[in-house]
């Protein structure tokens, strides 16, 4: 079993004993736009060369999986060809996109959602970008089709080959959909083990919708995204068209 650690960087340098005696295989971060959006968005002014330094600190460890997160919405979708000098000269080793999902200030509000015109030229800056650097799409986007940003079938390892332990305790199968209603245990009351081998039916014996069985692109999509099944943001087979 290896662990990996998400967070915005502020306090990691502060732990440095305990990432040196057990080694991370992967830091992950987020950059959400360029300094005066990504701080805005954060709450925090410095955030940006904070999450910046945080990088160069786990790269001085020897960590060798750095990725960098970028949510894509109307906000900030134009700063992207900026954005990606800054992360090119960074210590970032990867370079991950994704599309908003329906938890936190993104709950309910629509003005957080790219148009498909606009996922349209996500998708073709990404296709350029890979020929510069290792970039990759978050799961949520689900099945790409004949976009050529993925080379295989569309597969989530959400409850199946790995799962996100929060602050609190709480084992959720989705990282994304951090709802603690959907919580398969809580590792203060009982041990990982049994919560891995008993919970998590909801992604190991999944229902589909009708619609998603009598699609053509069922076996290479498996429903997409099971965060955004939960709001019916999961097809965008529109976007394929």
């Amino acid at each position: 079993m290896e662990y990996g650690i998400a967070s915005n960087g502020y306090l990691v340098s502060s732990f440095e004993k305990e990432f040196s005696d057990m080694k991370p295989y992967k830091y992950f971060t987020s950059i959400d736009g360029l300094e005066q959006t990504n701080d805005e968005i954060r709450g925090k002014k410095g955030g940006f060369k904070k999450t910046f330094q945080a990088l160069e600190y786990f790269k001085s460890l020897g960590v060798k999986n750095r990725t960098v997160n970028t949510i894509v919405f109307p906000g900030n979708i134009e700063e992207l060809p900026e954005l990606k000098k800054e992360i090119l000269d960074s210590a970032a080793t990867f370079w991950r996109f994704a599309l908003v999902t329906p938890v936190g200030r993104a709950k309910g509000n629509d003005s957080f959602y790219l148009s498909n015109e606009q996922i349209r030229y996500l998708f073709k800056f990404i296709g350029k970008l890979r020929r510069e650097f290792n970039v990759g799409i978050s799961e949520e986007v689900g099945y790409l089709g004949c976009w050529d940003l993925m080379s295989s079938p569309f597969f989530c390892g959400a409850g199946l080959t790995n799962c996100a332990i929060m602050p609190d305790g709480e084992v959720l199968g989705c990282q994304m959909a951090y709802d603690t209603r959907f919580s398969e245990g809580n590792v203060k009351q009982k041990s990982f083990r049994e919560i891995w081998q008993t919970g998590f039916s909801r992604f190991r014996q999944p229902q589909y919708e009708k619609e998603c069985l009598e699609c053509k692109y069922m076996k290479s999509c498996r429903g997409g995204c099971w965060g955004l099944r939960l709001v019916d943001r999961r097809c965008i087979t529109d976007v394929l068209r």
